[in-house]
Parts: C-alpha cells; sequence; structure tokens
C-alpha cells in the first residue's frame, strides 16, 4: 500500500490536461477517458481522493477540467477570484 501523500489537486488536474484523460462526472463519482493510455498511479490516486472536488468543478464548467484547454481557451469566461468557466464544455454539456 502506498503511504505517500497524493499529488496536490492543481497538480493533478494540469497532468490531466496535458495527458489529455478527458474528466466526466458519474452518478457518484467521476471517470476517467485515456484514450488506451493506462493513467499513472499516483495521478489515478490522487483523482480519485479529491473526486468530490472534481465532480464540483467539473459541474461548474471549470478551465481545470476542460477537455481540451488548447481549442477551448477562447471560450473561457472569467468568473472571479481567479476562477474561469469553459463556455463551451457548458454549451456542449461534455463533461
Amino acid at each position: 500500500m502506498n503511504n505517500l501523500a497524493p499529488l496536490p489537486l492543481d497538480t493533478a488536474l494540469q497532468v490531466a490536461q496535458e495527458q489529455n484523460i478527458i474528466l466526466r462526472r458519474t452518478p457518484r463519482s467521476i471517470a476517467l477517458w485515456a484514450a488506451n493510455k493506462k493513467v499513472p498511479g499516483p495521478l489515478r490516486q490522487a483523482l480519485k481522493e479529491y473526486r468530490k472536488e472534481i465532480r464540483s468543478m467539473i459541474a461548474e464548467h471549470r478551465k481545470e477540467t476542460c477537455p481540451n484547454p488548447q481549442l477551448h481557451r477562447h471560450s473561457w469566461r472569467y468568473a472571479g477570484d481567479q476562477i474561469y468557466h469553459c463556455e463551451l464544455c457548458k454549451q456542449l454539456n461534455i463533461v
């Protein structure tokens, strides 16, 4: 069993975006879609640890959970307090 602390939430979300791992809400948790790639253990552990926070962020269409920041960045809207929402994700309701 791994007793190391999980990656910080912001780091885990950044790595997920960099590796094109899509996060989506399920009725009770989150699911990962990694296009036939293996999700590294420490990343999977961190995403599981923060699943409640991530579910909230997905529901709010936060930029940190946007599945394609490079293509969606033009639709990010500032919500205050350094928080951005992805209007394209909201419109498509894809995550």
